[in-house]
């Protein structure tokens, strides 16, 4: 594959990570009363809705007779346990921690993953990016006053990590010779599904808020269905383990955003992590 098709799909990343990287700082301006887990279900109820109806008119459903419905139906439950997982995180341990430990940890899982099932042994440059980026994560959750950690957000923040990976690993193998707009239609409906009865079951009332439709919107559309199809399409450009390493922009995003929008201050070994991250980020876009 050329560097210009290589260099697009890390745009199409980078982009996606920019904008999940608004997620968790946009939950914490919920209404009270905004679950965790509704503010997920919301979420991928409203996006998936937008990239099924996306791919209805864009002619991309329904998909074909070989289509692998076994794997979409696990990238779809990947998708949506990752809501529970990432915003319950957020809840319990913060969005620096929450968005740090997530995306920290979901490189390195997806480039064993990748290795083990598809054979795609990372190059040199990838271990340097991302062994930099990770460092830069850390460096992000050293000596803050703001800084929450949670034994159980730590965990819950793995989970979401894990299920990441899981997504782009199966998300790749479907991408080989499939659309990644058919992909996210069929995903992103079962997704929804999946999570509907906690909104069955939950307190939605802040969503009939005006603060707390605008969240939802923004949540269900510019930080789900916008960034995933991006994802996608990067994913069908670049290896699974480039494109984990790259999404440490995440955490790159929310630290600015906590800086700039809601007036965090960082010491500045933080400012050294977030150079790091830059670091690998560079790395690996100039190198591959």
């Amino acid at each position: 594959m050329n560097s210009a098709l290589k260099l697009k799909g890390y745009t199409f990343i980078l982009l996606a990570s920019f904008f999940w990287g608004t997620s968790g700082t946009v939950q914490t301006f919920a209404p009270s009363g905004a679950a965790p887990a509704t503010v997920g279900a919301i979420r991928v109820g409203l996006g998936g809705a937008a990239l099924f109806v996306s791919a209805i008119i864009r002619g991309k459903l329904p998909p074909g007779k070989d289509w692998p419905y076994g794997k979409t139906l696990a990238a779809a439950a990947a998708m949506a346990a990752y809501q529970i997982f990432f915003f319950s995180a957020v809840a319990e341990t913060g969005v620096a921690v929450a968005t740090v430990v997530t995306m920290g940890s979901s490189p390195v899982m997806a480039g064993i993953f990748s290795w083990i099932i598809y054979k795609e042994k990372p190059g040199i440059y990838w271990y340097l990016a991302t062994v930099a980026a990770i460092t830069g994560c850390g460096f992000l959750l050293l000596p803050d006053a703001e800084t929450i950690v949670e034994p159980l957000g730590i965990l819950l923040s793995l989970g979401g990590g894990l299920v990441y990976a899981l997504y782009a690993v199966v998300s790749k193998d479907v991408l080989a010779d499939k659309s990644a707009e058919t992909l996210l239609g069929i995903a992103g409906l079962i997704s929804g599904l999946i999570l509907f009865p906690v909104l069955v079951w939950s307190n939605t009332e802040w969503l009939f808020e005006s603060a707390g439709f605008k969240i939802g919107l923004y949540l269900g559309f510019i930080s789900m269905a916008v960034p995933y199809l991006l994802f996608n399409l990067g994913l069908r450009l670049v290896p699974v383990a480039s494109a984990m390493t790259l999404t440490l922009a995440e955490p790159l995003t929310a630290a600015l955003l906590g800086i700039f929008l809601v007036g965090e201050r960082l010491a500045l070994l933080n400012y050294f992590g977030l150079f790091l991250i830059l670091l690998g980020i560079s790395l690996l876009t100039i190198k591959n």
